[in-house]
């Protein structure tokens, strides 16, 4: 898989709930500079595998909104949040993500909650 610019190498894919989602070096860069996500980059894998809930975004209509509670290792209280735009109804690149104590902040309708097992 190629991402849009050539030079920004995709790191990896998985499958989510609803599609499959990627995550290029380019935002993994743009990530990093929130400090709390240094050494917690597997909280975002985690949340696009496996999120509680993904609410459709509030201001953008091709993106959704990820969110896993007590994905983050050293912050296991707030939820870890991840924004995910998709450029086709069959892939999402993550765009962002960062840590939120708001489930739902930013966010407009539900489209997926995890149900217990």
């Amino acid at each position: 898989m190629q991402a849009e610019n050539s030079s920004d190498k995709v790191l990896w894919t998985v499958q989510g709930p609803l599609v499959p989602v990627y995550l290029t070096e380019e935002r993994l860069d743009h990530i990093r500079r929130h400090g709390d996500m240094i050494g917690n980059e597997d909280a975002i894998r985690d949340t696009v595998e496996v999120p509680n809930t993904i609410f459709e975004s509030s201001r953008w209509s091709n993106r959704d909104v990820y969110f896993l509670l007590g994905a983050h290792s050293r912050f296991p209280q707030l939820y870890q949040k991840v924004v995910v735009e998709y450029d086709s109804n069959e892939l999402g690149k993550v765009i962002t993500a960062h840590l939120t104590d708001d489930l739902g902040q930013g966010t407009g309708s539900v489209k997926y909650v995890r149900r217990s097992q």
